[in-house]
């Protein structure tokens, strides 16, 4: 029972108010349902339908890959290293990276449940105050000073006819589907990164040994020259140009040393570590080529893909900006009621004689903004158009990367092969000119430039087979083959 300053007649104002705010909602609905406000459709198929990219005729019938399958979660396993194993797992709790990412995704989740709790559910909200008052009527005529106190509750509802709230918290969650995506996308590039990091300081350390080896053998060759321009068998131009080999060769190494070091660098910043931090090396020569690659077919990398489902969702939340616009064209329709206590002293708040009430409803629409709201329409609209434009345009960009890996994975397979016969060739040319200088058909100078060129064939296997394992890990990249860890 609410009352005025105890009159029970009350009873007939709160009826004919509860009255209005129903008519007022009863009238509101029928218009609600006439306008039909609907956001657009984001039609994926449509946008990629003529998008496809093709398994290599060489990689067909290649144990190598494997079309139409998914790639495992822990797709790094396939390289059977224990040191990449420790390394992926570290990156993957310490990178300040990717933890700023999931704070990023958590503070999304935060604002929308702001939103979600102003937009969907009634705003209560009770207030209390003390005031010293003194009342001034005319000459003569004072009323206090008296103390006076007031404590009420104040209840405030929009009711969402046109779907603007639904449409505003749509967007929200699609936006919250991206950032988790993001999140994914950090993930996967982060791993791929730490694997890219080991295996190029793993090529540093072995393209440095082998220069290294290989400039010990060009002073043997050296010195053998030298000894035998003293005994005129050889003429000063022959040791010259020698002396300039060796120099050159020596002139590799320092860049080869910062090689080793940046990449120890850059993997401890992936691994969220000090720069200098020791690591365990990782044998190059020892990592084989995963068999077996799993290629998905373009319509499942589309669902796979952590960058394109990030797209995606952001096209989505477009989609539903369109219907916040639309829908703020329409009346906005508000309910709110208080009930509220006011005594000159705290013993008789919340007497019948000190209470009051009050419940209202309302209705705003727009009727002449310059244009604004209608113009917000058609900005909304536009960016819609334009993130499904940006879809299909990262679906391109992620085909390619497919296609290129895949060309990229037959080229190294077939060059890597070449490099490997090429070394058995030279071995078996340096075995042939060993075994003619133990039988005294084949000068020395002759073996130590066999030895020479067996090294450079080594050091162009090894760069080989690096850049074999590294589009490896671009294709696994490119597949979409990690959104979480093992």
């Amino acid at each position: 029972m609410w009352a005025i300053n105890g009159y029970p007649q009350m009873k007939k104002t709160q009826r004919k108010l509860l009255a209005i705010c129903c008519q007022l909602t009863v009238f509101c609905l029928p218009v609600g349902l006439v306008a039909c406000v609907t956001a657009p459709q984001t039609t994926v198929k449509k946008t990629t339908g003529d998008l496809q990219y093709q398994l290599p005729v060489g990689l067909a019938a290649n144990p190598q890959v494997q079309w139409g399958k998914n790639p495992e979660k822990a797709w790094w396993h396939a390289y059977g290293s224990r040191e990449i194993d420790q390394e992926v797992a570290i990156a993957l709790k310490n990178n300040p990276g990717l933890e700023e990412q999931a704070w990023a995704l958590r503070q999304q989740y935060e604002q929308y449940l702001s939103s979600r709790g102003s937009l969907l559910f009634p705003q209560v909200s009770a207030s209390s105050s003390a005031n010293r008052e003194k009342l001034f009527f005319g000459p003569g005529l004072l009323l206090g000073p008296f103390n006076l106190y007031n404590a009420g509750v104040n209840v405030s509802y929009g009711i969402d006819l046109f779907g603007a709230s639904r449409y505003a918290l749509q967007s929200a969650l699609s936006r919250i589907d991206s950032q988790r995506y993001q999140y994914a996308a950090a993930s996967q590039t982060l791993v791929a990164n730490v694997i890219t990091a080991s295996f190029n300081r793993a090529y540093a350390q072995v393209q440095l040994q082998t220069t290294e080896n290989l400039l010990h053998e060009q002073q043997d060759y050296l010195h053998l020259l030298q000894q035998q321009q003293q005994a005129g068998a050889v003429s000063d131009d022959q040791v010259a140009d020698q002396q300039a080999v060796l120099l050159g060769t020596a002139a590799v190494l320092p860049g080869l040393k910062k090689a080793e070091v940046q990449a120890l660098h850059q993997l401890n910043l992936l691994l969220g570590r000090s720069p200098d931090t020791p690591t365990e090396n990782l044998s190059l020569q020892a990592l084989q080529i995963p068999q077996g690659i799993p290629v998905s077919v373009p319509s499942q990398l589309l669902q796979q893909r952590p960058d394109l489902r990030a797209t995606e969702a952001l096209w989505q939340a477009a989609a539903a900006d369109v219907g916040v616009a639309k829908a703020n064209l329409y009346p906005q329709i508000r309910l709110t009621a208080n009930y509220a206590s006011t005594a000159v002293s705290p013993s008789q708040l919340f007497s019948a004689k000190s209470m009051v009430w009050g419940l209202g409803g309302g209705i705003t629409a727009p009727i002449f903004d310059g244009g604004a709201l209608r113009a917000e329409k058609r900005a909304a609209i536009d960016a819609f158009n334009a993130a499904g434009v940006s879809y299909r345009q990262t679906v391109l960009r992620a085909f390619q990367d497919v296609a290129d890996s895949l060309q990229a994975l037959q080229q190294d397979a077939e060059a890597e092969q070449l490099r490997l016969q090429a070394l058995q060739a030279a071995q078996h040319s340096l075995q042939l000119s060993q075994a003619r200088y133990q039988a005294g058909a084949e000068a020395l100078t002759r073996v130590l430039l066999q030895q020479q060129t067996v090294t450079t064939a080594e050091q162009s296997l090894v760069t080989a087979h690096a850049m074999h394992l590294a589009d490896s890990v671009a294709l696994y990249q490119a597949i979409g083959g990690q959104w979480g860890s093992s």
